[in-house]
Parts: C-alpha cells; structure tokens; sequence
C-alpha cells in the first residue's frame, strides 16, 4: 500500500516537472499590463490558445530569475525565463523585433540561448519563439511544448506589447541579482 502510495506520489511529481509548472519558491507575483493577442480562427486549429489567461511575473525571494508566466487560471505555463545575465540577450530580442520589416507570411524562429533556454525546466518541456507576420501586423510569438498527454500553447504579442514585455525585462535590472 505505501508503495503504491509513494509512486502515485513521484507520479504527480514527475507530470507537475514535465507539464512545465513553475515550482514555487517562497517568491512574488506581479500583474502585467501585457496584453496576449488574441489568435485568428484559421490558427486557433494548428495551436491551442488558453483564452482568458494573462501574463504575470513570477520572482523568487532569492531573486536570482524572473519568469513569464501565463496565469489560466488552474496552471501556469512559463514562456519566458530571464536572469541578470541574459537581460541583455533579450533586450536584444525584442529590439530585433522592433527594427524587422516583414515580408507577407514571413516567419523567423529564433535561436537564441535565451529563447530556447531549457536549463531551468529540463525534463521534456521546450519553447519555441518566433517573429511572424500576418495580415500586415508582426507578432512576437513564444509556443510552448509540452510532451504527451499535455498540450502545446501558443501565444501572440504585437509590438505594442513587445515594447512594454522590453521596458518589463529592463527594470528588472534593478530587482535581480547575479
């Protein structure tokens, strides 16, 4: 019996790891003003969009990472994980972001430490971050992949909300520490 116990246990443990759940440390959440776009009919049947959900920040009491999270509202999906050191590395994501001119139906996908990052969640959990242009407006694109039986989340910003996701990750300069 208890070790039946004890595997339903490591069992919850082991899909909480791979679900990409944030682990909690004695840490703080903060509310953005980050809006996620909503996406396209056409698209919502390549990629699950969690309608409702909204971008928080996540802040460990140690403060040595910060974390983008989805809040949905029973589970959090990070899609953006940043340290003091890869601030630059993303300040120049988002610039880059900034300064492209798309052609119609472009789509770059990024490769960049920052934003394939798997260091912090490394058990099947992955990211993909993507410049795509459509129907005239570009959009910041972080998909989330999570292994079998959970489910790949996508979310769009516009450039809107990309200037405010940079000054967001810049004035964490000054709360984080190495």
């Amino acid at each position: 019996m208890i070790k039946v116990i004890l595997n339903i246990f490591y069992a919850i443990c082991f899909s909480s790891l791979l679900s990409g759940c944030v682990l909690i440390e004695n840490g703080k959440w903060y509310e953005t003003d980050l809006i996620q776009t909503p996406l396209n009919s056409d698209l919502t049947e390549k990629f699950i969009n969690i309608d409702g959900s909204s971008p928080v920040l996540y802040i460990p009491g140690s403060m040595k990472f910060a974390e983008l999270v989805q809040d949905t509202g029973g589970k959090l999906i990070d899609h953006a994980y940043m340290t003091k050191q890869t601030l630059p590395q993303w300040d120049d994501v988002f610039q880059r972001f900034i300064d492209w001119k798309p052609r119609p139906n472009e789509i770059i996908e990024l490769h960049d430490p920052v934003t394939t990052a798997r260091a912090f969640r490394p058990l099947g959990l992955s990211h993909k971050v993507s410049f795509m242009e459509i129907r005239g407006e570009k959009y910041l694109v972080f998909n989330h992949y999570q292994p079998p039986p959970f489910s790949n989340n996508i979310y769009f910003y516009d450039q809107k909300n990309v200037v405010k996701m940079r000054w967001l990750f810049k004035s964490l300069n000054f709360v984080l520490v190495q």
